[in-house]
């Protein structure tokens, strides 16, 4: 289950956006003016931590290693 959450401020010219997501947080800090394309930019580095994290801290490599050290 995906529990996805945004929040973004304003500060004189610049953008703070924090993306949460199953535990995950992003924050990413922009000018106003890169607005175009920051969306697609901010689903691509969730997409891509979420990627790392499946990999790193995949649940089968801790089944894995309790059968090798036991």
């Amino acid at each position: 289950m995906k529990n996805v959450g945004q929040v973004t401020l304003t500060i004189e010219n610049m953008r703070v956006t924090v993306v949460s997501e199953d535990g995950l947080s992003l924050m990413v800090l922009a000018d106003i003016q890169q607005d175009d394309v920051m969306n697609i930019r901010i689903t691509q580095g969730m997409e891509i931590i979420r990627k790392y994290m499946a990999e790193r801290y995949s649940q089968e490599l801790f089944v894995n290693a309790e059968k090798k050290y036991v």
